[in-house]
């Protein structure tokens, strides 16, 4: 690469939006299916003002006393961004992004760890008891949906431009902190060797005594085969609030999404929400980037070593009544 990442011309803007249901994983599913998404739309950042000032041209309103979102639109205005949407994405050669993850996928996944925890503090021969050895501090899933999120569309950036890009990621809403974590969390993930070290203390019966001090050290190096090139040149999250008009755009795309999957989980609580068959009615399919199958369609379930994404019908024997067992896991999955 000639150019250095700060004169590249290769810029993007990712402006990403959720619904659903985006608590911690501490908690179970309210409901048989039910999900949360984040769903991004890319576009050059030297193509903004064009885009903004198509939105500003079509005047979309809102029911009176309301906010610009889809939802506080008649249904007509509705039908008529959503063809706007199409239009804009076809028209401009946009690309879009989303992750759905099952609440109790994601809830038993917590789980899991957990007990894993319980397991290996129990072994240890140790007698020194180590404070939070056999337990993990829940996460939110809107940080795991808008992580995968940004994770695909950096492997599209990579897929174009190599290591020449640069990427910003930008929303309408508040989630400050949430949003600045992402990016290190996204970075320290990309990074071709990592080395985390956290620092504990523990409890001595013999002494009655706290130990400090103590730490636990966690290193991976990442495939060269992966071929994902990501540094803090390369990513930006700003947390300036997009404009009203150009954050209509993921707010759509997961308004529509999530209405999809809604229809669906309704009819099978243990369809796969990720998969290209459950949005077969979906007109911007084609332009979904994990569907193109130029990258493996899950980069943060392969970054993140998981054997499998986290979709409800991954855990079987759950312990509520409707769970499915590895036995009918097959006839679980919606048919595409």
């Amino acid at each position: 690469m000639d150019t250095p990442i700060n004169q590249t011309r290769n810029r993007f803007v990712l402006a990403i939006d959720e619904a659903g249901a985006l608590g911690y994983t501490d908690h179970d599913e309210k409901e048989p299916g039910e999900f949360g998404l984040a769903g991004g739309v890319l576009y050059p950042e030297n193509a903004e003002r064009h885009i903004q000032a198509m939105v500003e041209r079509a005047a979309f309103q809102a029911r009176s006393g309301y906010k610009l979102h889809i939802t506080d639109m008649p249904v007509p205005e509705q039908e008529r961004l959503r063809q706007f949407l199409d239009d804009l994405v076809a028209g401009e050669a946009l690309w879009l992004f989303y992750s759905a993850v099952s609440a109790a996928g994601y809830h038993l996944e917590y789980r899991r760890r957990r007990e894993a925890a319980a397991k290996a503090n129990a072994a240890r021969k140790s007698k020194i008891k180590i404070s939070g050895g056999d337990r993990s501090d829940p996460d939110r899933l809107l940080e795991e949906v808008y992580r995968d999120v940004v994770f695909d569309a950096i492997a599209w950036c990579n897929d174009e431009y190599d290591g020449d890009y640069q990427l910003t990621v930008r929303s309408d809403r508040t989630e400050e902190e949430i949003l600045s974590r992402l990016e290190t969390s996204v970075l320290s993930l990309l990074q071709p060797e990592h080395n985390e070290i956290t620092r504990g203390k523990g409890f001595d019966p013999a002494t009655k005594k706290v130990i400090e001090g103590g730490r636990v050290s966690v290193e991976w190096k990442m495939p060269d085969s992966f071929g994902i090139k990501c540094t803090r040149e390369n990513l930006k999250v700003d947390l300036t609030p997009l404009a009203t008009e150009m954050a209509l755009l993921p707010d759509t795309l997961v308004n529509w999404i999530s209405h999809l999957l809604g229809a669906l989980v309704a009819r099978n609580p243990d369809a796969r929400l990720n998969e290209k068959a459950a949005l077969k009615d979906f007109p911007l399919a084609g332009r979904i980037y994990r569907f193109t199958q130029k990258v493996p369609p899950h980069v943060a379930d392969t970054l993140l070593g998981r054997k499998q994404p986290l979709d409800r019908v991954n855990y079987p024997g759950r312990p509520d009544t409707g769970a499915a067992g590895a036995e009918d896991e097959a006839a679980a999955i919606e048919p595409g």
